[in-house]
């Protein structure tokens, strides 16, 4: 599994964008949010209520989302909820990004207290300074993955991507909580 402990929100996003790249979306689960996992299971099992309702023994909804959304699930619909999720979250990402070099914003982007939204740009769309730093230059308009982080103890973890935090519930909700400019 990967860390994203430490002080550096960029580090942790570019560590989960990697494991996104390498295919080992089971890590990349682990190093998200419990209310991220949650609301993404709820809303697995919402749009699934038919797969879910035939399933033997007929899983309570809230049973089955906690179940599913475990750090290391294994409950029997796992792969089914997860190949659909990390398509939709692969897609987002890597659809911008591809395998291009990455970096990340740096200026602080705080959005509430212990969350911070980070910009993870294509380092080919950017000017290099003369000693070789890819600067986001003001004004320039980039092609950019932005990720919510959340911090908890001495760890980062992915809460959301794009501008919206998932709100878990019946259905699920997302909280728009940034604007995609800041």
């Amino acid at each position: 599994m990967g860390d994203l402990s430490g002080p550096e929100p960029g580090a942790a996003a570019s560590e989960w964008v990697a494991l996104l790249r390498a295919g080992d979306f089971a890590a990349a689960w682990q190093l998200t949010t419990d209310a991220f996992r949650l609301a993404n299971a709820q809303a697995w099992i919402t749009g699934h209520r038919g797969i879910v309702g035939m399933w033997p023994g007929k899983p309570k909804p809230d049973d089955l989302a906690r179940a599913l959304s475990q750090e290391h699930a294994e409950h029997e619909l796992w792969p089914y909820l997860v190949r659909e999720v990390e398509r939709q979250v692969r897609g987002v990402v890597l659809g911008v990004l591809g395998e291009r070099p990455i970096g990340t914003s740096t200026r602080p982007r705080p959005i509430a207290p212990d969350i911070e939204l980070v910009h993870v740009i294509p380092l080919d769309q950017l000017t290099a300074s003369a000693d070789g730093v890819a600067m986001w230059q003001p004004g320039q308009v980039v092609d950019s993955v932005s990720i919510l982080l959340q911090r908890a103890s001495d760890e980062w973890r992915i809460a959301g991507v794009a501008d919206h935090l998932p709100v878990p519930g019946w259905p699920p909700s997302f909280e728009r909580v940034a604007d995609l400019g800041d």
